[in-house]
């Protein structure tokens, strides 16, 4: 296998792109684990390190795990995994300032142990002697078990360096490092400590060996010519049809991802604040020609949540409809509002927020462009005294849930950071609430999907696409499973 580029980090507490997620899935294991199937039923959490489910009490407020008979960390330390490891592993994140922290700190204590105000999370109890870890939550939180499966929270042992260390640190996961090379190569060995349970069953293939250094070309090369079995790339539309090609040995599986596109616009500001102007936008939008800016990539949409995420029920994608969004903007008094159309300076985003402008100029309303730097823009953007009209977005989530959507996105009313639409509607708060709060998978799926429906009506957004994922692999390769949180699962990979 190849990268086309190092991973941020090899070090669970540490790491946060897609590339270094998709190599430490091999190596590590927490007391959950997602399950390891495709499509919106791999956002499920099963037990991994612990024995089984939590047991649950205090209104969801405590969660004891009972850890597994025989888990043990891989090579090198090769010892059993103690309940004070997995209390080690969850401090370790505040004091090594990890990106992932904040999806712990609904842990009693954890804020006082991120200031320096004590020396342990008070909320986490380990006992090694009875393997249990007892985990105290501030309020019930059903998607911390979500959290508890992230590599952020990949058990390590007690005795792991603070500091970031360079390869992957023992774990006990299906592999383990056989061998390292900084920024060049990194060899795993299927890990004979590893105990097949379930669906978390061992890695099929004894080895799998990663060139981190690999250039674009070379391993698109490789892979067409039947000397690579994965290339970790985002293939272009032509690479796509060229590894599809008869005489290539490669070929491109597709598949949903979890980011999603779409407009906000502020229902503080007008014209936007008039809730007719909103959907005059969303009746004009022609989804299939901006979805067709990413490239193939693209899938035009009508919703935030996308395909992989529990709670999708797919809204019709109508045809862009001019003349009732004309008869909208007419209605509502808007008729040649000057209109700013904020996005960033790179693709799509660009040509995406020229073609909004376009829709904008004919149904009525006088727009201007303005692009920034994605940084300098999102600054803008969070600081709702800009009372910036409308604008490009992107949500990629950490946790596939639409708490990770909806609450995160809507959160907060009126001071939402990441609110840029501004709407703060009680009905639709409770009803996010108590999305957030139903701990039954079937039963939250539900109500997410209540929640979207909701939410399109008051037409905040304008959702645009999705994107499709592009895994290129050797024909011999079998065994491809997509995961939604983890990419390619390797470790589920056969070689014929």
């Amino acid at each position: 296998m190849a990268t086309e580029r190092p991973p941020d980090s090899l070090d669970p507490a540490y790491a946060f792109s897609p590339r270094s997620w998709q190599i430490l899935a091999n190596t590590g294991a927490g007391l959950m684990a997602f399950r390891r199937v495709p499509g919106p039923d791999g956002a499920a959490v099963v037990p991994d390190l612990a024995a089984a489910a939590p047991l649950i009490g205090d209104g969801g407020r405590t969660l004891v795990f009972q850890l597994r008979q025989g888990a043990r960390f891989g090579p090198p330390a090769r010892r059993p995994v103690r309940a004070s490891d997995v209390r080690a592993t969850l401090e370790r994140l505040f004091r090594a300032g990890s990106p992932g922290r904040v999806l712990y700190r609904g842990i009693v204590g954890a804020r006082r142990f991120e200031r320096g105000h004590a020396a342990g999370i008070a909320g986490i109890v380990a006992s090694d002697r009875a393997g249990t870890v007892e985990i105290r939550l501030v309020r019930a939180d059903p998607t911390f078990l979500l959290a508890l499966a992230l590599p952020f929270a990949h058990v390590v042992p007690k005795e792991t360096s603070t500091s970031e260390v360079a390869s992957p640190p023992p774990g006990a996961g299906p592999y383990f490092v056989r061998s390292h090379t900084a920024g060049r190569r990194l060899v795993l060995d299927r890990n004979p400590d590893a105990a097949a349970r379930g669906e978390l069953r061992t890695g099929r293939v004894d080895r799998i060996d990663v060139r981190l250094d690999a250039g674009r070309q070379e391993a698109l090369g490789d892979l067409r010519d039947g000397d690579l079995d994965f290339a970790q790339l985002r293939p272009t539309a032509a690479e796509r049809r060229a590894l599809a090609g008869s005489d290539s040995r490669a070929r491109v599986v597709r598949s949903a991802e979890a980011a999603v596109y779409y407009f906000f616009m502020n229902t503080r500001v007008a014209p936007f604040h008039r809730q007719g102007v909103r959907r005059a936008v969303n009746a004009a939008m022609d989804r299939a020609r901006l979805a067709d800016i990413f490239d193939g990539d693209g899938v035009p949409t009508a919703q935030l949540l996308p395909p992989v995420i529990p709670g999708f029920r797919r809204l019709q994608v109508a045809r862009p409809d001019l003349e009732q969004a004309r008869r909208l903007v007419g209605a509502a008094g808007a008729r040649g509002a000057s209109v700013t159309v904020w996005g960033q300076t790179s693709e799509p985003s660009a040509s995406a927020t020229r073609e909004m402008a376009s829709t904008l100029r004919r149904i009525g309303l006088r727009p201007q462009v303005r692009l920034l730097e994605r940084t300098r823009l999102l600054r803008r953007y969070a600081d709702l005294s800009n009372r910036v009209q409308i604008g490009y977005a992107r949500w990629i989530p950490t946790i596939p849930d639409g708490a990770d959507y909806f609450a995160t996105l809507l959160g907060g009313g009126r001071t939402g950071r990441l609110n840029y639409a501004g709407l703060d509607v009680a009905a639709v708060t409770r009803l996010i609430a108590r999305a957030r709060a139903t701990a039954d998978p079937p039963r939250r799926a539900a109500l997410w999907t209540a929640v979207e429906r909701a939410v399109a009506s008051r037409a905040p957004w304008a959702p645009f696409a999705y994107t499709l994922r592009s895994d290129a692999i050797a024909r011999r390769v079998s065994g491809h499973v997509p995961h939604v949180v983890l990419g390619f699962l390797w470790m589920r990979a056969e070689v014929r």
